[in-house]
């Protein structure tokens, strides 16, 4: 709980405009502002640096920014703590940020306040703020009090972000666990779902990752779910299911390179030219970089497709008339040895 009662603070009603993540709110008629984010780790072994470095991340900063100064940790009473300060500019406009991180076995908080860089309340920590918030047994357990549906969308939103710490430091069975913890807070966010598929992959488990996606059924309007389950497909030498699935896909204004670039591997591996061609024409515009149209004709040169793929490269060359770069020349060279030997 906190009492603003004896500070220069009041309540900030508006604080989830700003940050949607913080539980509560706090501000100065003067311009500063307080907010509080808890994270509930649940039965979880997450070392401090972990703990720190998720909170953070929702001011896009960790422990390594070089932004960061004045980092101390210490032991307050059953409290790990960090302290520690951060400044930046935005618009022209320079603003400090005093950040308290306490935890406490499986709940940790972090209170951050920021304001004008030379705001005279934020000449140091704002110990007035510490002051005022307590800890409650309660708050040592999710289970005493049911969270609101918004605190589970909080929530998951923190827990999120602890799996990426995770995946970050390439721990992704811990990243996993989070990202699933998030996806059961809020299960109609398609965002924890396809960061489940990455820690799938990770891990090499591919079949899992076609498990996990088959019991999606409410989340597959996602393209990007599609898109990993057309992967694990092919992945598993399910070829004409996963060709199916990425048809579907951009059949669509769906955008990815590495997608396209996939599918038309595929497709050349068919030996479904035709198919290229079209996908292609659909997918490519005049405004698509050269590296990208790239992956047409090195398709075609991957599955031994050489005259097909000179073509291509001859009319990428002829297109750019003198501007086209050396690489070009050499892969057309490549590509007429090959069909030579």
């Amino acid at each position: 709980k906190i009492d603003l009662s004896s500070s220069s603070w009041a309540k900030w009603e508006e604080h989830a405009e700003q940050c949607p993540e913080a539980d509560f709110g706090a501000a100065t008629y003067t311009g500063e502002s307080f907010s509080i984010v808890p994270l509930f780790l649940g039965d979880k072994i997450v070392e401090n640096s972990a703990v720190a470095n998720s909170l953070l991340s929702h001011y896009d900063l960790d422990l390594s920014d070089n932004s960061i100064y004045n980092l101390r940790t210490l032991q307050e009473n059953e409290y790990d703590t960090y302290l520690l300060s951060s400044s930046r500019t935005i618009d022209g406009e320079k603003y400090i940020y005093h950040f308290k991180i306490i935890r406490r076995k499986n709940t940790a908080y972090l209170l951050a306040t920021w304001g004008d860089y030379d705001s005279p309340l934020l000449k140091k920590h704002p110990q007035e703020l510490y002051d005022a918030f307590q800890l409650i047994p309660e708050a040592n357990s999710l289970n005493i009090t049911p969270m609101t549906e918004i605190q589970k969308i909080r929530q998951a939103t923190c827990l999120n972000k602890l799996g990426l710490t995770h995946y970050k430091n390439e721990d992704y069975k811990s990243a996993k666990t989070a990202f699933e913890e998030a996806l059961t807070l809020n299960p109609s966010d398609t965002t924890y779902a396809t960061n489940i598929c990455s820690t799938y992959n990770k891990l090499d488990n591919t079949a899992g990752l076609l498990d996990f996606i088959k019991r999606q059924e409410t989340l597959m309007h996602s393209p990007e779910l599609k898109s990993w389950q057309a992967w694990a497909l092919n992945d598993s030498g399910e070829t004409a299911e996963s060709l199916a699935i990425y048809e579907q896909l951009f059949s669509t204004d769906y955008s990815n390179d590495e997608d396209v670039g996939l599918f038309l591997n595929l497709l050349a591996q068919e030996g479904q030219l035709d198919n290229m061609k079209k996908i292609t024409q659909r997918y490519f515009s005049k405004e698509s970089p050269l590296s990208t149209r790239m992956l047409y004709p090195n398709a075609l040169s991957d599955y031994e497709y050489y005259a097909e793929s000179i073509e291509i490269l001859q009319q990428y060359k002829d297109a750019l008339n003198l501007n086209f770069p050396r690489f070009l020349s050499c892969d057309i060279w490549d590509c007429s040895n090959s069909l030579q030997g």
